[in-house]
C-alpha cells in the first residue's frame, strides 16, 4: 500500500531531524575535534613481523632495545586514542631488552643456537588481560576484579617469555571475554584502529592488538 503525502512527510522527519540535532551539537560541544584515524607509521620497524625481527635481533642488524622502544613510542603515541593497552611495564621491558642484547653478544653458538633455544628472543608483545602476566592487572575486564593481580603467568605467557618475547604489558578485554566488543565498566571502549569512530571487536579486540602500531 502506498504511503500518503503526509506519511512520506512524516517518515522524513524522522531521518532528517535527529541528524541536523546531531550536527548541531556537534558544532556547539566543547572541546578540540577527535581525529578519526592514526597518526602514520614512521618506524620502518613497526612493519615487520615477529619472525623477521627475531632474525634482525640475532644478526644484531638491530638491538632488542630499539625494537622494544619503537613499539614503546608507537603505544604512547597511538594509545591515548584508541585504548588498547590498559597497563603498562615498559621500564622492565627494556631491561629485560637489554638482557637480550647482552644474550645475543655473549653467544658464542651463533644465529642457529639461538634461534633454536629461543626463537623469539628479543621481540615484544601484549598480553590480552584476561591472560595472567606476572604482576600485571588480570580482572577480565570486570570491576569486582579490579585490583586482582597476576602472581604468576599464564602457561601460554610462560611459554612465549620462554622462547625470547618481551610482555609490553596487557591490553584491553570486553567483560570476562563474553561480549562483542573491546569495553568494560573497568577500562572503558577501545577505539578501532582503523576508524577511531568505531569500536573494537570482542572478546578482546583482535584489531586493536594486532594493528595498534601499523594502522
Amino acid at each position: 500500500m502506498a504511503l500518503t503525502i503526509g506519511e512520506r512527510v512524516q517518515r522524513f522527519l524522522l531521518v532528517l531531524v535527529p541528524r541536523l540535532l546531531l550536527a548541531l551539537f556537534k558544532l556547539v560541544s566543547p572541546g578540540t575535534k577527535r581525529p578519526k584515524h592514526l597518526p602514520p607509521i614512521r618506524n620502518p620497524l613497526l612493519t615487520l613481523s615477529a619472525v623477521q625481527l627475531a632474525e634482525k635481533i640475532r644478526r644484531r642488524e638491530v638491538t632488542s632495545v630499539e625494537v622494544v622502544q619503537a613499539y614503546i613510542d608507537r603505544i604512547q603515541e597511538v594509545n591515548p586514542l584508541l585504548n588498547a593497552l590498559v597497563k603498562d611495564r615498559f621500564p622492565f621491558a627494556i631491561q629485560e631488552a637489554a638482557r637480550a642484547d647482552k644474550l645475543i653478544e655473549e653467544e658464542n653458538g651463533g644465529e642457529e643456537v639461538l634461534r633454536n633455544r629461543f626463537p623469539l628472543l628479543g621481540v615484544p608483545l601484549s598480553v590480552k588481560e584476561a591472560f595472567a602476566l606476572q604482576g600485571m592487572p588480570n580482572s577480565g575486564g570486570l570491576k569486582s576484579r579490579g585490583k586482582v593481580l597476576a602472581s604468576v603467568d599464564a602457561p601460554s605467557v610462560a611459554l612465549l617469555k620462554r622462547a625470547g618475547a618481551i610482555p609490553l604489558g596487557v591490553t584491553n578485554t570486553s567483560e570476562l571475554c563474553m561480549w562483542m566488543e573491546s569495553s568494560n565498566h573497568l577500562y572503558g571502549i577501545t577505539s578501532n584502529p582503523y576508524d577511531l569512530e568505531r569500536m573494537c571487536g570482542g572478546s578482546s579486540g583482535l584489531a586493536k592488538r594486532k594493528k595498534m602500531c601499523l594502522a
